[in-house]
């Protein structure tokens, strides 16, 4: 075997996404990583597919609020209220990725076991990387293969950003013109 075929698959098989946003200790994590020092949960789940119809899978491995939450979320202040303001961005290596509320994941409000799966159908995903598990939709939009970045981000940076990138044709639906559109009570 070549020696560029070699190190292509050394490579897949350290497969890591980075943790990071608003964090006190962001991250880089292996599949390893998640097995090791997180507790694994398990999600037998079926996906409603348009084209292929039920698809049924097997998953396993820790809660991503458990994981995200060792990194040390900075929520800006103490209690649920400051919690409920923050979204999660969680990119794939296909370039499909996904939001999820913290709120959707927190113990404290909608409680989803959304999982960051190690292991698929019994087998281990080392070589193409974590995926996004998220047992309680329907339809499998949500799920994001080959996890290459976790994004915690508050209700003010997300606000901004929105602000920013909003088409204007977008502008109508608040009911006042673009420019009225404000952010952090501006």
């Amino acid at each position: 075997m070549s020696r560029s075929r070699t190190a292509a698959r050394a490579r897949n098989r350290t497969a890591a996404f980075t943790l990071e946003g608003e964090v006190a200790c962001p991250a880089r994590l292996t599949v390893g990583d998640l097995r090791t020092r997180w507790r694994q949960r398990r999600a037998d789940v079926v996906f409603h597919c348009l084209k292929a119809g039920p698809q049924p899978h097997s998953f396993s491995g820790p809660l991503l609020r458990d994981v995200v939450a060792d990194a040390g979320p900075v929520f800006g202040g103490p209690g649920r209220k400051a919690r409920a303001g923050f979204v999660l961005a969680v990119d794939g290596g296909d370039g499909h990725g996904t939001v999820l509320s913290w709120a959707e994941i927190d113990a404290d409000f909608g409680d989803v076991p959304v999982l960051l799966a190690t292991d698929m159908d019994g087998r281990g995903l080392e070589a193409e990387g974590a995926q996004l598990v998220v047992p309680s939709d329907y339809c499998g939009a949500r799920y994001v293969s080959a996890v290459t970045a976790v994004r915690l981000t508050g209700w003010p940076r997300v606000a901004a950003l929105m602000a920013r990138d909003l088409p204007a044709a977008a502008a109508p639906r608040t009911g006042l013109p673009a420019a009225a559109v404000s952010v952090d009570g501006e």
